[in-house]
């Protein structure tokens, strides 16, 4: 009796008849009632899952989902009729096509980015000049920890990009992860002429054998597991070191995977245990830009 007299206030106050709002409020009290159980298993969530990014796909996941349940459940029940329900959404529909072309652009593309997995939570990509990890991904835009600009060697800047979706459409994107998760990395150094090449070659692929093994083993996991996804086909994933004569002596390139960040870690890895080991041999010396000033034939004095 109370529920009545009050649906029948309120309907007198809004204009709208008794059973309208009736729907009106049993829709409120689905979307309560979804709203509750998205609560309680997002504290589920928190109390079993441990793992930060695993956790934050599925709370992603179950929000979307809670919130697509509950506008279904909200609109069968406000529109009846499925005609009504067909006619204001194609009216709103063509409204909002015209308004928010952008949104809507944002919003297609995060089905597209979702879809086809072009990247997730945790890859590291660049997009319309913008590099950095993603950390989330949501309707209409994707968040960035930025990496490079003004700092070394790919590491963070500190700083948060919050980047359109609908830029997956007109930029080119590179993903840092999806193909065999890691990323090729070369060291160049230049030693003198007179070194033992044949020695610091040496010296260079046992350094390079020894410190990245277990980066090269999951290197070459990865490229098995991309090679379903795409033609990628390394004839080997090996380090290598390659030669090269130049101005000033002999350059060695030292060629090798990588985490993508862990470039700078692996590059200061390796640079300590290459100067350790040229430190051992007398015969392989560093080159350096220098300059010589040589004097041909003896100084001429002219008197006035």
């Amino acid at each position: 009796m109370i529920i009545e007299e009050f649906e029948a206030w309120l309907g007198s106050v809004l204009g709208l008849s008794t059973d309208t709002v009736a729907r009106l409020l049993t829709a409120m009290v689905v979307l309560l009632a979804v709203y509750i159980v998205r609560l309680a298993l997002m504290r589920f969530l928190d109390s079993r899952i441990n793992d930060v990014q695993v956790r934050h796909r599925w709370r992603r996941s179950i929000s979307v989902s809670m919130l697509l349940l509950g506008l279904l459940f909200a609109s069968s029940i406000i529109f009846t009729e499925l005609l009504s329900l067909a006619t204001v959404l194609g009216l709103l529909g063509a409204g909002l096509a015209l308004i928010l072309q952008d949104p809507i652009a944002n919003v297609v593309a995060w089905f597209y980015i979702i879809a086809r997995q072009e990247f997730e939570i945790g890859d590291r990509i660049e997009i319309a000049g913008m590099r950095g990890d993603v950390i989330d991904i949501r309707f209409f835009n994707f968040i960035l920890l930025e990496v490079g600009e003004w700092v070394d060697a790919d590491q963070s800047t500190g700083r948060v990009l919050h980047i359109p979706n609908r830029l997956i459409f007109n930029e080119a994107l590179s993903n840092y992860h999806s193909g065999i998760g890691s990323v090729w990395h070369e060291i160049r150094l230049t030693i003198t002429f007179d070194s033992n090449y044949r020695r610091a070659i040496q010296t260079l692929e046992r350094i390079l054998e020894d410190q990245l093994a277990s980066t090269l083993a999951g290197a070459q996991q990865h490229a098995q597991e991309a090679q379903h996804r795409f033609p990628i086909v390394y004839s080997t994933l090996e380090p290598a070191v390659f030669m090269k004569v130049v101005d000033n002596g002999i350059r060695l390139s030292m060629r090798f995977v990588c985490d993508p960040r862990q470039r700078r870690s692996t590059e200061h890895m390796l640079w300590q245990s290459i100067l350790d080991a040229f430190s051992t041999h007398r015969d392989i010396r560093l080159a350096y830009p220098t300059t010589r000033l040589v004097q041909s034939g003896p100084a001429v004095s002219t008197l006035a």
